[in-house]
């Protein structure tokens, strides 16, 4: 069996991170990777020495996680944001990396204890519901390429 850790930082904390737990292999914070923070998203051209300094030092970047959107990116009200979402997930793969990381509803969650029974802002069949499921349709239409 392989295990990755989830990863994030520079390559110096990232390699410590990884001896400590024992392992060589990563899904790294797309957000780490230098560039990524003033492009709003990731391209091969950062993130190949990126790797390239981490397989040096015996970490095999196994996975990408994909920053988590925004509420208005997930319903349609910031093209950039999906733009740059979809553009991180092509860099990944053209990158040689095939497995991406995603949690799309984590800014739609509600806290069980003041919402029962209802754990998301949206919930399937509401007005907004159809509006989701276009953006996940749109963003591993992407990732499929």
């Amino acid at each position: 069996m392989r295990i990755a850790i989830h990863a994030g930082g520079n390559v110096d904390q990232i390699v410590e991170r990884c001896q400590e737990a024992a392992v060589d292999e990563i899904f790294l914070d797309a957000a780490s990777v230098p560039g990524f923070a003033a492009q709003g998203h990731l391209t091969p051209e950062d993130f190949q020495p990126f790797r390239e300094m981490l397989a040096e030092r015996n970490i095999l970047v196994s996975g990408m996680i994909i920053p988590v959107p925004s509420q208005e990116i997930v319903l349609g009200q910031n093209e950039e944001g999906c733009a740059n979402i979809c553009k991180t997930l092509r860099a990944t793969g053209q990158s040689g990396v095939d497995t991406a990381l995603f949690y799309p509803l984590d800014s739609f969650l509600h806290f069980h204890e003041y919402y029962p029974g209802r754990p998301l802002i949206i919930m399937p069949g509401e007005d907004s519901w159809n509006t989701v499921i276009e953006f996940f349709r749109q963003v591993v239409g992407v990732a499929d390429e």
